[in-house]
């Protein structure tokens, strides 16, 4: 038998001013990160990333940009977890998300 890993009840990982454009990656058997377009106070839109446990425990919001139009995506590689997204009028930006 199998242990079930899977959190309990839901997790909301945004601030409440999401509006889209989510990814998610597995970064070994106990975490995730999500990642999604929101709104910032000011309204412009800003792409943001968290790390959530199996448990359901999440980290910080942390900012990877600002201006955000299109994606985010997140990637898994050996090489590490890589975010791709583009601002209005630029080409495609990436990050590497350290741990």
């Amino acid at each position: 038998m199998t242990e079930d890993r899977r959190s309990a009840q839901p997790v909301v990982v945004s601030t409440g001013h999401a509006f889209g454009f989510t990814s998610a990656v597995l970064v070994d058997d106990r975490n995730g990160i999500m990642s999604w377009l929101e709104r910032s106070p000011a309204g412009e839109a800003r792409v943001l990333v968290r790390r959530v446990s199996a448990t359901g425990e999440t980290g910080p919001v942390l900012q990877a940009a600002e201006g955000g139009k299109q994606g985010p995506r997140l990637v898994q590689s050996q090489a590490g977890t890589f975010i791709v997204w583009s601002a209005p009028g630029s080409k495609l930006q990436t990050a590497r998300l350290d741990k």
